[in-house]
């Protein structure tokens, strides 16, 4: 009563400012559960950040994963989080990942969608993060190294490449560029 909190499962942690919930199991641990049969979306859980002086660069809410180390301790391992853009115009959503040998949750930021740009950005800060995309039976279908600053299409790209490597293994064309001008305009 005095810390105006409220523990469910076990006596609120000191940190918490009102509401501390904890289980012992694997199931579910909170479900937030409607009846409704309309074609609303329900149930809506909403992160709602009411300041009387909103501004560029603030954070509207959080969804932080933490781990307990093998000390004890607790480690900050993800977090998505929302942040202003532009008042009353676009926001952000970020995911940040902790990464070995880094500095702390917050210099890696992995994935930006930016609605003011209207633009998905993967490693908005440069960090040596690559990207990896997969098909079917090729692991590195598109590969961008980021300490290279170049580009594998088909395998991952050579040291001595510039900036795009592709690679094929059949004896088809490699590459086709195609235009489907069909010569009416200027």
């Amino acid at each position: 009563a005095e810390n105006e909190n409220l523990g469910i499962g076990g006596v609120p942690d000191s940190g918490v400012e009102r509401l501390h919930v904890q289980g012992t199991g694997t199931g579910t641990l909170l479900r937030l559960e409607s009846t409704d049969t309309g074609s609303s979306d329900a149930p809506i859980l909403e992160l709602y950040r009411n300041s009387a002086s909103p501004a560029i660069g603030d954070n509207l809410g959080q969804i932080l994963w933490s781990g307990e180390k093998t000390d004890g301790s607790r480690y900050a391992v993800t977090k998505m989080y929302a942040e202003i853009n532009t008042p009353d115009a676009s926001d952000r959503l970020i995911f940040n990942i902790a990464s070995s040998g880094g500095a702390g949750l917050n210099s890696y930021e992995y994935l930006r969608f930016d609605g003011g740009v209207r633009t998905t950005i993967f490693n908005e800060l440069g960090y040596d993060i690559n990207l990896r995309m997969e098909s079917q039976n090729v692991s590195q279908m598109f590969f961008l190294d980021a300490t290279q600053d170049n580009i594998g299409i088909g395998g991952l790209p050579s040291s001595d490449v510039e900036r795009l490597h592709v690679q094929g293994t059949g004896t088809g064309s490699l590459v086709m560029l195609e235009s489907t001008d069909d010569g009416s305009s200027a």
